[in-house]
């Protein structure tokens, strides 16, 4: 088990680590091996690490809830939280298709399929899913509404399913995309949505504005996720709302729209390939809102750049 230390990147020091859950091969007669599936370090420095079992599959999600505990998710289910533990999840259960996105309710979470399907821990309510239903490309995201009551599955070919307290704006469903869709982020009202391909078309519905993209433009690596921030004035009504959103790269490279600041990206890091961003918000004691982007590595690492 490899240490984990405090680390710096773009100047900031990281303190949230979450590690993935592949293991190297196992000879014939070894003793098997121990690897990390998630790990935080606290902010005195104390790392705290995490066990499973070897042949787990590569993490394929991560969210952040209320409470600022991290969570990632395996593609048969398996769920980790922030002190290395295995929380509940699917627990070895059949799955008709792998699990490829997890997301926040308030301190519990919603884990969705390739094949549609979802389930909910940890007080997040059911509220219905495509599981066994005709679907005419695999899902790959899903997303909560602001108060949880609610949750919006997108498939690769931009069709958009909606549940609970979550409304249709729309989709891209039957329309030409130069690549498939591979994330979907809700505005910070929770009355729109955007959705974003792996070229880095971005696809506004609802009261999400189009902010720019990076469809059109070249890539080094392809997008694999879409988060929402707001500004402080979007908090604080009749002020007019700001929206913004980053993007992702395989590569870690991260790019910011409308009011979404950059802090720097990971290319280069060395921390391996990025599989998602989320965003993090916390209040300062004088009540400015602070945004921390996060972006987490298949070698692990879950990065800001901004320090609490």
């Amino acid at each position: 088990m490899r240490p984990m230390t405090f680390r710096r990147l773009c100047g900031a020091t990281v303190l949230i680590v979450i590690a993935a859950a592949t293991a190297s091969p196992v000879q014939a007669g070894a003793q098997p091996a121990t690897v990390q599936c998630l790990t935080s370090t606290t902010a005195s420095g104390q790392t705290l690490f995490g066990q499973c079992p070897v042949g787990s599959p590569s993490i394929v999600g991560f969210t952040v809830t209320s409470s600022a505990d991290p969570l990632s998710v395996t593609r048969t289910g398996a769920v980790f939280n922030g002190n290395g533990g295995q929380v509940q999840g699917m627990n070895g259960r059949a799955l008709a298709a792998p699990i490829v996105g997890i997301v926040a309710s308030g301190t519990g979470y919603r884990l969705a399929a390739g094949d549609g399907g979802v389930f909910a821990f940890h007080g997040a309510a059911f509220y219905g899913s495509m599981g066994g239903r005709h679907l005419n490309a695999s899902v790959v995201g899903i997303a909560s509404t602001p108060d949880g009551k609610g949750y919006w599955l997108v498939a690769s070919d931009g069709g958009v399913f909606s549940f609970g307290d979550a409304h249709y704006y729309g989709s891209m469903g039957s329309m030409p995309l130069n690549q498939p869709i591979v994330g979907i982020t809700s505005t910070p009202s929770g009355r729109g949505y955007w959705l974003v391909a792996s070229d880095g078309g971005v696809f506004s519905f609802g009261d999400a504005p189009f902010e720019g993209s990076m469809g059109g433009q070249r890539l080094n690596a392809p997008v694999v996720g879409i988060a929402s921030t707001s500004s402080a004035a979007s908090r604080f009504p009749p002020y007019p709302a700001v929206f913004g959103y980053v993007l992702v790269g395989a590569d870690g490279g991260v790019f910011s729209f409308g009011d979404a600041p950059f802090y720097g990206s990971a290319v280069g890091s060395g921390d391996g390939a990025a599989i998602g961003i989320s965003v993090f918000s916390y209040t300062t004691p004088d009540y400015s809102v602070v945004t921390v982007p996060l972006v987490a590595t298949s070698e692990g690492n879950l990065l800001y750049w901004n320090a609490f």
